[in-house]
């Protein structure tokens, strides 16, 4: 395949933010299988969103994956570490994205590995994500991977356009999470 995973500079964070709302939104998302076109209008994320979560005091890492070094983001995940109420040092993978005209091909797989790989190496007990509970499919891809279901759930963001206008009033997320071994 000759892809690489590096972490994404000041510099992609328009491509990436492009690559982001093509694969989630819009009728162009629909080529692919894990957009949110039904649930949500308007933009997944913006580059100065990006450039926030990259600036924050606890700082999201963003990976990216191109075909070729040098050559455009085709996929990207964001993650954060952080500690929960049980003070286990977790990973938060969030925005695994695959340009829609490359799903399938196994890139959303190897970041997902990535993500894990450097969560293992920080001494991260778990990594943990949010899904939108209607979206069976996408949890049960994930299934296949190892997360499961935490039995907790979050509240989706109505009023935050910066991720979307809801297109539905019963939007939530639900938490699953797949435990790492030393």
């Amino acid at each position: 395949m000759g892809s690489v995973i590096v972490e994404a500079s000041r510099a992609d964070l328009s491509a990436v933010a492009d690559l982001v709302n093509a694969a989630y939104r819009g009728d162009a998302a629909r080529r692919g299988w894990t957009h949110e076109s039904d649930l949500l209008a308007g933009q997944r994320t913006d580059a100065a969103t990006l450039r926030d979560e990259l600036d924050a005091p606890d700082p999201s890492a963003i990976l990216v994956l191109r075909e070729a070094p040098g050559g455009p983001p085709v996929a990207c995940v964001m993650t954060q570490r952080f500690r929960d109420d049980g003070d286990r040092l977790l990973c938060h993978l969030a925005m695994l994205t695959v340009d829609p005209a490359r799903q399938g091909r196994g890139l959303g797989a190897a970041l997902i590995g990535e993500v894990e790989r450097r969560a293992r190496e920080a001494g991260c007990a778990a990594v943990e994500m949010t899904v939108i509970h209607s979206r069976a499919e996408l949890i049960a891809f994930y299934g296949r991977r190892g997360y499961a279901p935490t039995g907790r759930t979050k509240p989706f963001p109505y009023g935050d356009e910066r991720f979307g206008r809801p297109l539905r009033d019963d939007l939530h997320f639900v938490v699953i999470e797949k435990p790492l071994s030393a």
